[in-house]
């Protein structure tokens, strides 16, 4: 069975529904099914998150507003924690570069430390996007042609994240069958 993700994500926001279509396709660059949720919608369905393989955590532009919704979210999942229904789930956050370096410290701990208490297994990326060799070899080439099509160092930032989450998802799967 393909490995899938969800992409849960503030509502509305220009900026957070590009970054939102550049995770999703680095993710399906590399064989993995996605769905991209709202915050708001995955209170509604979090019976069903558990297909999921893992999650991607996707911090909009407004900060202040995700807070608040997230809050309401992991609210509403704590007793799913205590179920063990994501348990082993990849997770990942992605912050925004616009925010101030303690902001973005703050809600990658903030995501973390959500995922631990839901037994998921929390996935980081190192800075330097480009240079790691195993990632290089373990991406498909679908990377160069896209990569040339970005503006921003942003914009390539979240197609990459995209793409190694989808990779250590499907790595993860494989070794669990």
């Amino acid at each position: 069975m393909k490995p899938s993700l969800a992409i849960i994500s503030e509502d509305g926001a220009a900026d957070g529904l590009a970054t939102t279509q550049l995770l999703k396709e680095g993710i399906q660059s590399q064989s993995v099914t996605v769905n991209s949720l709202s915050i708001k919608s995955a209170i509604n369905e979090l019976s069903e998150m558990a297909h999921y393989d893992g999650f991607i955590f996707n911090q909009g532009p407004s900060a202040s507003i995700q807070q608040h919704e997230f809050s309401q979210f992991k609210q509403a999942s704590l007793s799913l924690a205590d179920t063990g229904a994501w348990q082993n789930k990849v997770a990942a956050g992605l912050v925004p570069l616009q925010l101030s370096g303690m902001q973005r410290i703050t809600a990658l701990l903030d995501l973390s430390m959500f995922c631990a208490r839901h037994h998921m297994i929390w996935v980081s990326t190192e800075k330097d996007e480009g240079h790691d060799q195993y990632n290089s070899q373990a991406i498909s080439g679908n990377t160069v042609r896209r990569m040339d099509t970005l503006n921003s160092s942003a914009e390539q930032i979240a197609y990459r994240f995209g793409q190694k989450i989808a990779c250590v998802t499907r790595l993860w799967c494989d070794n669990q069958t």
